[in-house]
């Protein structure tokens, strides 16, 4: 399931992207175990585009500094 910010603008997920996102996930999953796997996706699930913005904005922000 894609992530609620890309629900949200309507993106619409196509097999290529399926393979591309699935691989940069593999090694979070393998990270966080299960549970922490779990966890992490319900927070996404609940994040708002607003909150989504936020988070990466400030991420940027504090590569800058």
């Amino acid at each position: 399931a894609a992530p609620q910010p890309v629900r949200t603008i309507g993106y619409l997920f196509l097999p290529i992207d399926s393979a591309e996102y699935e691989k940069y996930l593999a090694p979070a999953r393998e990270e966080l175990g299960e549970s922490g796997w779990n966890i992490e996706c319900e927070k996404g699930r609940n994040t708002t585009l607003e909150e989504a913005v936020d988070f990466a904005l400030a991420e940027k922000a504090s590569q800058v500094n």
